[in-house]
């Protein structure tokens, strides 16, 4: 079996009103992307995702027009800044 995603790797939550999951639940966080690692975790053969580029490509606007924190860890925004990290210490000392 083979997956595909049309999004890139979801690395960090977002702090801006989306319901995401935490940095435990994020599985390509806990694999650090680390594509084969997850394939392994889903019983996939291979996962393959979207490029950045690819989706901005798709989307057809610059990455400035959009808040791309959950796909590259870099908030537009003070406070999410300060979340991202506290919550990324958080998550690196559990495990």
């Amino acid at each position: 079996m083979h997956n595909v995603s049309t999004c890139p790797k979801i690395l960090d939550p977002c702090y801006f009103g989306i319901d995401m999951p935490t940095y435990t639940e994020l599985i390509a966080a806990r694999y650090d992307g680390d594509e084969k690692g997850i394939a392994d975790e889903i019983g996939a053969d291979t996962v393959t995702y979207q490029t950045l580029e690819g989706l901005m490509d798709a989307i057809g606007l610059p990455e400035n027009k959009h808040c791309l924190g959950c796909l590259t860890g870099s908030y537009p925004e003070a406070f999410a800044k300060k979340r991202a990290l506290e919550a990324r210490i958080e998550f690196e000392a559990s495990g």
